[in-house]
């Protein structure tokens, strides 16, 4: 029996050396859903020594990005269709939507903070009275942060003291007036000198979700969420951890230990629930930290740039734990090991590596990720290697770690917002594929004269592959969509193709590679 969602259509066919002889070769169709609009609590650890002064600035002037694609309607044939949040309707195509229902909130890395939720509030003439002429803009305790402002349309001269006690704001919700401008406040993070004991983002996100601990005696005791962070986290929300810095994390303890920790947030079993991603310093690739250190910003050969940027390892050890095991079945060799006949490759020595098949013929039999003009793992006398620069970029494209060091966090904080949006961006086949025949594959209701080796609809419409549109991973036998097209929430995914016995796909190799 077929599974649920699933149907088979069977295709009669003479064969070729005996017409008279009538043959059934499958097409297999399956009719998957894309998930249903998240319901997430993202938060922001965000590093405020004074080192970050430019990092802010970008993930603040980026931020309408990564807003927008948690309610960007995909899949409708308009550019910058957004989800109108109240009426539950695409703006410009009049589809319905479902918007994700979010809370984004920021801490710093800085110990002494303990995890509060940082705070903002608005510009109005006085405190406790509502702001002037309508105009909402958000300040902080950065001076003149209600100074008139040419360049803002919701300066208000009127609007010359900052409110910060009436009714401050402590996370954007999808109901926060400008709830972008709120976020490019909140992500300010007051700098200062590093406290003597160092930045600890890991115990920020920690404490602030509740899972941080005191020493009493020797003993470690665990301790509540702050009080101002009421409200932010939800027991039927997901949870979204996003760490920013150009330090290392100076957290005490094992990641391990860590991961263990914040992955049992949403109770046991509910794992999948806890997403971790790190935007950080590139990881030294070679493990060194010495004469041939190549982690961090800057030129390796100016020693006074390789301050500008450290590397986080601790930060992309602790976001491949959450991210890669699903996304990539990271292994470490011991409490994370790779299923039969896939071994654990680590090219990086201080991180997690990724289990990868012991043999292989072609370079698609190790894996879906694209690097340059090729494809990161490689097939080399029937063994499958990564080498670390390509690891990395895989880490890059499975959301695990982005790179601090950037120009331009635009592209980064696209993937961040469709990831938190949590929509899926792999749909399994549940056969194998022969892709050597091409198949009828017309829009759904039409009839053409179209065909391809693998047809892929999304809400009705063919999706084609020269588009780069999606690409085929042989190692998971499934239907991989970049960012800027994974189908919409609950959009209808099918995916028809004809089955083979053979025990792999046959002659998909060109679908791997993506447009």
């Amino acid at each position: 029996m077929l599974p649920a969602g699933v149907a088979a259509l069977g295709l009669a066919v003479a064969c070729e050396d005996d017409p008279g002889l009538v043959v059934r070769q499958d097409i297999q169709v399956d009719e998957l859903q894309q998930a249903a609009a998240a319901r997430v609590d993202i938060l922001w650890v965000v590093d405020n020594s004074q080192t970050m002064l430019d990092e802010q600035t970008l993930l603040a002037e980026n931020f309408d990005r990564f807003i927008s694609n948690l309610i960007f309607c995909q899949g409708t044939g308009f550019e910058e269709d957004r989800c109108d949040l109240e009426t539950a309707t695409c703006q410009r195509s009049g589809l319905p939507c479902q918007p994700p229902d979010y809370h984004v909130g920021v801490v710093s890395t800085d110990p002494r903070d303990e995890g509060r939720l940082r705070a903002i509030g608005v510009c109005a003439p006085d405190v406790g009275v509502p702001p002037a002429n309508g105009r909402v803009r958000y300040c902080s305790d950065r001076p003149n942060a209600c100074a008139p402002d040419p360049d803002d349309p919701e300066s208000d001269p009127e609007n010359g003291i900052c409110d910060r006690v009436t009714a401050p704001l402590r996370f954007v919700t999808p109901a926060t007036p400008r709830g972008g401008a709120a976020f490019s406040e909140l992500v300010r993070v007051r700098l200062a000198a590093g406290a003597a004991t160092g930045e600890r983002g890991i115990q920020a996100a920690s404490q602030a979700v509740g899972r941080g601990f005191r020493n009493e005696g020797g003993d470690p005791v665990p301790v509540p969420a702050p009080e101002e962070n009421d409200g932010f986290l939800r027991d039927d929300a997901s949870l979204f951890v996003i760490f920013v810095s150009d330090e290392e994390d100076g957290t005490f303890g094992p990641i391990p230990f860590h991961y263990r920790n914040l992955e049992t947030v949403k109770g046991v079993g509910n794992e999948g629930l806890v997403s971790l991603s790190a935007i950080v310093g590139d990881p030294d690739l070679d493990g060194s930290n010495g004469d041939d250190f190549d982690g961090g910003c800057g030129d390796p050969e100016d020693a006074a740039g390789l301050f500008s940027g450290q590397p986080g390892t601790r930060y992309v050890q602790l976001s491949m734990y959450s991210r890669g095991v699903r996304a990539l079945q990271a292994c470490d060799g011991t409490r994370l090991t790779c299923p039969q006949g896939r071994s654990c490759i680590r090219p990086v020595p201080d991180l997690l590596g990724l289990c990868l098949p012991d043999t292989c013929e072609r370079d698609g039999d190790c894996g879906r990720f694209s690097c340059g003009e090729g494809l990161c793992a490689q097939c080399a006398e029937g063994s499958c290697g990564l080498e670390a620069p390509a690891f990395v970029q895989v880490l890059e494209q499975a959301g695990v770690f982005s790179s601090i060091c950037a120009e331009d966090y635009g592209a980064v904080l696209d993937q961040l917002g469709f990831d938190a949006a949590g929509l899926d961006r792999q749909f399994p086949l549940t056969r194998l594929p022969d892709c050597s025949e091409p198949i009828p594959c017309c829009d759904e209701g039409t009839t053409c004269d179209e065909r391809a080796p693998l047809c892929v609809r999304v809400g009705g419409e063919v999706l084609p592959f020269e588009a780069g549109a999606w690409r085929y991973d042989p190692g998971r036998n499934a239907v991989f969509f970049p960012s800027d097209v994974v189908p919409p929430a609950r959009a209808s995914v099918v995916l028809s193709y004809r089955a083979t016995e053979t025990g792999r796909a046959v002659g998909c190799e060109s679908l791997v590679q993506g447009g």
